[in-house]
């Protein structure tokens, strides 16, 4: 009797997950913003410029002022943005938001593939790790800093 081993390849599907490995917390940069913008990411959300700053107020004309003054300095220059700044679209009339970006996002995932480091917002350091595709997974974090872990069930007391 002769015996063989037989050797079998295994593929393990994976999904790909951008999380900020940094303590300040998950951020794009203008760069990565506008490209997923110019792609129609539904992440991304839109508001008009005279929604976001509306009226002519002295109050709400500083401050349009102002940012619009940064975000061209910083289209011009390219120098590091204020972690606070609010950034515009390219034709400057929607401000940009990401507020709940799905992170496998496939239009994220090439985004931060394509711009590597280009894509870091001010207070974050993107990377992007692979998880297998049958996990139900979340992201956790601590001051920033997060992970991907599996879920779990949870439960809390009522607290004060």
């Amino acid at each position: 009797m002769v015996n063989e081993s037989i050797n079998v390849e295994i593929e393990l599907k994976v999904i790909k997950v951008v999380i900020n490995c940094r303590h300040g917390g998950f951020c794009l940069s203008p760069q990565a913003m506008l490209e997923l913008h110019r792609r129609g990411c539904s992440g991304i959300r839109a508001k008009r410029v005279e929604d976001v700053f509306p009226g002519n107020g002295e109050t709400f004309a500083l401050d349009f002022d102002e940012q619009m003054h940064r975000w061209r300095s910083y289209l011009s220059s390219g120098e590091p943005l204020d972690p606070f700044q609010i950034y515009f679209s390219s034709d400057e009339r929607f401000v940009l938001e990401c507020p709940k970006i799905v992170r496998d996002d496939r239009d994220l995932v090439a985004v931060v593939e394509q711009l590597g480091t280009r894509a870091n917002g001010p207070l974050s350091t993107l990377e992007i790790v692979e998880i297998p595709e049958d996990v139900v997974w979340e992201i956790a974090e601590c001051d920033g800093l997060e992970h991907v872990a599996e879920a779990h069930r949870r439960w809390y007391g009522k607290g004060e």
